[in-house]
C-alpha cells in the first residue's frame, strides 16, 4: 500500500514474475485479486502468490499446495512417496507431514494441524493458517475478496 495524493493505492504482485495482478485507487476500500468461486487469494506481505492448483475452501478452512506457499517463503520441500509424507526445511527448522494425517512433526515436536493433508490432482494441500503459523508469519482473512492475507517480518 502506498499513498499518492492523498489516497491509498493498494497493488498485488505474482511474487514469482514481479507482475502486478490488480489496481485499486479507492481510499478506504481493500484490494482484491480475482480468484475463481470455490478458492481463495493469498497475499504474503501484499504480494500475491500465484499457485499451480488453486486454494481449496473446505469445512471454513483454506487448504493450500504445501511446495507452493513453502517455496515462497524461501522453504525447500521433498516429497516421499513410499511413505507418502512432506518433509519442509526452513531456516533451522524441519516439518514433516503426511497425508490424510491431521498431525505433523516440527523439530521432534507432535502439533495438531486440525484438518488433514489431502492429495489433490498429484499435489498436497494443507491448512494455510497451520502452514504460516510454522514459518512465523501472521494471518488474516477477508471474507469480501477471499484472500487470507499472510503477513511476515523475515520474508
Amino acid at each position: 500500500m502506498a499513498e499518492q495524493d492523498g489516497k491509498q493505492i493498494y497493488c498485488c504482485f505474482d511474487y514469482r514474475t514481479g507482475e502486478r495482478m490488480s489496481f485499486n485507487t479507492v481510499p478506504g476500500e481493500k484490494w482484491s485479486c480475482g480468484s475463481d468461486s470455490n478458492g481463495a487469494n493469498v497475499s504474503l506481505n501484499w504480494v500475491l502468490i500465484q499457485f499451480e492448483r488453486t486454494p481449496i475452501i473446505s469445512g471454513g478452512r483454506v487448504l493450500v499446495p504445501v511446495r507452493d506457499l513453502s517455496e515462497a517463503f524461501g522453504a525447500t520441500v521433498n516429497w516421499y512417496k513410499k511413505t507418502e509424507s512432506v518433509v519442509i526445511t526452513y531456516q533451522d527448522m524441519t516439518l514433516t507431514l503426511r497425508t490424510k494425517g491431521t498431525k505433523a512433526v516440527i523439530d521432534r515436536k507432535m502439533m495438531e494441524m486440525g484438518v488433514p493433508a489431502i492429495c489433490n490432482n498429484g499435489r498436497i494441500f494443507v491448512p494455510i493458517r497451520f502452514l504460516a503459523h510454522v514459518f512465523g508469519a501472521d494471518v488474516d482473512w477477508d471474507g469480501k475478496t477471499k484472500t487470507v492475507i499472510i503477513t511476515h517480518t523475515n520474508t
